[in-house]
């Protein structure tokens, strides 16, 4: 399948991205946390092209740090979320009966309950940091693998080679690891590369709210909460940590709705096992 060009743009945005934020340390034309109370708050200028904020540090230098802690925590809290769904879902949907029936109640015990809601009471309750927020996000987006993984195990495991290896000997791991997971990771990658621009957006809102990441780190979120009250003043403190936010969320989200429109096109041609 041809590849559009709109996906081309959206992979182009998300490389600059990426790569503006793990290069930073070298393309940063300060240290984000270094402060000048000499230059409060001053607004855009040759040695400071998005201005500083109410220490005096240099807002573009933040913004280049901003996206490093938020894309790994983002990428590391979905893939926890995708191991752990996806090895509740395979068991549930391969072996069936109680086992089927107790991991089901348990994924819609947590689906049931409001994902907002729940990530900022755990948030809460273990106090800001990393490991509140990445156990936040887990807890709060595994159910999406494990519904997904159990329905697609269960479409696999009714085919007949299925049956064609169980007759021939082959144990239930064998079959999972051969059989079953090649036939549904295509899938599971979609709503992976979806949920990943909801995590970053996640992060940055349980840092806005104090809960994620804590001040000086230079992260978009906890840029956004220390410029709120300066926004009339200072816009760019806000704007444009915000920006990066919307764009790379937006840009995610679009790419994973391509990589769904490709998949379904290569099931349609008959690609699928």
């Amino acid at each position: 399948m041809r590849v559009r060009r709109s996906t081309w743009i959206l992979i182009g945005i998300l490389a600059i991205l990426v790569g503006v934020s793990m290069l930073a340390p070298v393309l940063a034309p300060y240290e984000p946390n270094a402060i000048d109370m000499s230059r409060i708050q001053e607004g855009p200028s040759a040695a400071h092209w998005l201005g500083t904020d109410n220490l005096g540090r240099d807002v573009l230098s933040r913004v280049m740090y901003g996206g490093r802690q938020s894309m790994l925590l983002a990428v590391i809290a979905t893939s926890c979320s995708l191991l752990l769904g996806m090895t509740v879902g395979v068991v549930a949907g391969y072996f069936g009966g109680f086992i089927d029936t107790c991991l089901t109640i348990v994924s819609n015990i947590f689906q049931g309950l409001p994902g907002t809601t729940l990530m900022i009471a755990i948030a809460g309750i273990m106090g800001g940091g990393i490991d509140s927020l990445l156990l936040s996000l887990v807890l709060t987006s595994w159910v999406s693998f494990s519904r997904l993984a159990r329905g697609e195990t269960m479409a696999v495991c009714g085919e007949n080679f299925i049956e064609g290896e169980r007759s021939v000997g082959a144990g239930s791991f064998r079959i999972i690891v051969r059989n079953v997971l090649p036939n549904i990771i295509g899938n599971l990658a979609v709503v992976f590369t979806t949920r990943v621009g909801r995590a970053v957006l996640s992060v940055a809102s349980l840092s806005f709210l104090g809960l994620g990441l804590q001040p000086p780190t230079p992260d978009w979120g906890v840029m956004i909460s220390d410029a709120r009250g300066m926004f009339r003043s200072s816009p760019l403190l806000v704007i444009a940590p915000g920006a990066c936010i919307f764009v790379l969320s937006m840009c995610v989200n679009l790419l994973g709705d391509a990589l769904r429109d490709y998949m379904d096109v290569r099931s349609d041609a008959g690609f699928d096992k």
